[in-house]
């Protein structure tokens, strides 16, 4: 009896811990991509001006334009990305597409201190985050699409996605913060180091994960074409 109350379209305990997963790797990326505006405010003050003893001194002090070059930059992996994403999600597993943009993302950003310490380097840094950044959001989609029905998709998605606009005040508060706190180069390796958080938890839920299949199999992804 208890079996019958239970509606098909019920949001079962472990697609809650999914969307939970979606929504904290969206978060993180996002944070991770707006930190980098406060981060060049930073490389922007000269010497001089940082009356703060404990702010480690900038090698790189870029221009305007630099720092609008350095930031427009990310958008051209993003649309290359963007798009190929959408066709590794469709073509493969979409977590797995999901997990890789989140693990390239954290390698990426590891060598961030070091890449902005020049604006070439810094240019192809954010390119590559780009790159990697732009894989998720598709694979978001094609995740929800796999292992929900279209009306449990509709009502989780906003929630999902509202990690984007969460990421990016997350992202401007803590690192005004640590910048000032502790150094520029510590924001890097503190997203980093939380990029590797969701990946984590895919192993710790892995248990729970199992008990569902996806709903829907590609007849052309399982013949392998």
């Amino acid at each position: 009896m208890a079996d019958s109350d239970i509606s098909p379209e019920a949001i079962t305990a472990s697609k809650k811990v999914l969307c939970a997963l979606l929504f904290t790797g969206i978060l993180l990326q996002y944070a991770g991509r707006t930190s980098v505006s406060v981060v060049l405010l930073q490389l922007q003050d000269s010497a001089g001006n940082n009356t703060n003893t404990n702010v480690s001194k900038p090698k790189a002090e870029y221009s305007q334009f630099e720092v609008g070059v350095i930031l427009s930059s990310v958008y051209a992996g993003l649309l290359t990305s963007s798009f190929t994403g959408g066709f590794l999600a469709y073509r493969y597993s979409a977590m797995r597409v999901l997990l890789m943009s989140v693990g390239i993302s954290s390698v990426v950003h590891c060598v961030a201190p070091v890449a902005f310490q020049r604006f070439e380097t810094a240019v192809t840094q954010r390119v590559l985050a780009g790159l990697a950044e732009g894989l998720s959001e598709p694979a978001v989609y094609g995740v929800l699409g796999e292992y929900m029905l279209p009306r449990q998709s509709a009502r989780v998605a906003p929630y999902v996605f509202a990690g984007i606009y969460l990421g990016q005040f997350v992202g401007l508060i803590s690192t005004g913060f640590i910048t000032q706190r502790l150094s520029w180069q510590v924001t890097f390796y503190v997203f980093a180091r939380l990029y590797c958080k969701p990946q984590l938890a895919r192993q710790l839920t892995s248990s729970s994960l199992r008990g569902f299949r996806p709903l829907y199999q590609d007849p052309l992804r399982l013949a392998g074409r």
